[in-house]
């Protein structure tokens, strides 16, 4: 095993390097036991609640489990790679994609579905809801989509659902969605 130290890398995708880059090599190699990789993170960084261990995965990065210890990072891992301590402060975006709130809703169980995404340490978490109704959410993550599983009749009335999106840093966004749900189902 080799490590090389560089400059900080870019972070791109929401990231902000949070202290130099570490290449654990060779990346392909075949190993039996976990081992344990630490990396520093920059004095002025330590105190960043959005500071976490990311490996580069391809074209973008991942974020590791990694334990805060002594402004350091410490994973585990049976993994390769480089390695860099980066800020996430980019919360996830959520925007509605059905239904038309402009249109009255003609079912009790009108289809709801939100865009999601997360360009820095990925979506962690989804919760939905109407009024105090929980709300069963299928996470499609190829097609970065949420949808409502439709699983119960939401109330009649002037409705507000809230869809609530956090990241793997603790970013999170919230939107809301206003429907005015019928008290009968409407006939198509």
């Amino acid at each position: 095993m080799k490590i090389s130290k560089g400059g900080p890398r870019d972070g791109a995708g929401g990231l902000i390097p949070a202290g130099d880059a570490y290449t654990v090599w060779p990346e392909n190699a075949p190993i039996d036991a976990e081992v344990e990789i630490a990396v520093p993170i920059a004095e002025n960084m330590r105190n960043d609640s959005h500071v976490g261990l990311y490996r580069k995965l391809g074209n973008g990065w991942g974020r590791e489990s990694a334990e805060k210890s002594g402004g350091r990072l410490v994973v585990k891992t049976r993994r390769f790679g480089i390695f860099q301590a980066m800020s996430d402060t980019t919360p996830p975006t959520v925007r509605i994609i059905s239904p038309d709130p402009s249109k009255p809703a003609r079912s009790r169980r009108p289809e709801i579905q939100a865009g999601i995404s997360d360009t820095g340490s990925g979506i962690a978490g989804v919760n939905a809801a109407c009024g105090d109704q929980w709300l069963l959410m299928e996470y499609d993550p190829e097609r970065e989509r949420v949808t409502w599983m439709r699983d119960e009749d939401l109330p009649a009335g002037k409705q507000t659902v809230h869809i609530a999106v956090s990241d793997s840093a603790g970013n999170s966004t919230t939107k809301n969605l206003q429907l005015n749900i019928p008290e009968k189902n409407v006939a198509q």
